[in-house]
């Protein structure tokens, strides 16, 4: 995948969150998270995102987008990596849309057990 094609899919999925959470009638948070590096993430998190291809390991992807795809798609390895990051970074995964039933429980459940600490 081109480094313009890498850009223009991380841009939907960005637009596709910030609608969802319009549509939703919630208020999408704001806070902004860092993107996560592609080479610094495990090899399972990097098979999860399949859809990427083999970006350069100095490319961002937005840390909701590796949420939704680690609990998706992912290997037991990704889950726990996916469950580990920011709490506003599930949140907001937990209002794309495209979620498998199963994954989208496990996702919401951890965001309440974490919100409730």
């Amino acid at each position: 995948m081109s480094a313009f094609a890498l850009a223009r899919s991380l841009e939907r999925a960005q637009l596709r969150l910030e609608n969802q959470g319009k549509a939703r009638g919630s208020a999408p948070n704001t806070t902004e998270t860092p993107g996560l590096l592609w080479g610094a993430l495990p090899a399972e998190v990097q098979a999860a995102l399949y859809n990427l291809g083999s970006p350069a390991v100095d490319t961002r992807v937005p840390a909701e987008v590796v949420a939704f795809y680690a609990f998706n798609y992912g290997e037991v390895r990704a889950l726990s990596f996916a469950s580990a990051l920011p709490l506003a970074s599930l949140e907001r995964a937990t209002r794309m849309t495209g979620w498998r039933p199963k994954s989208l429980a496990l996702a919401q459940a951890i965001v309440r057990q974490r919100g409730h600490s």
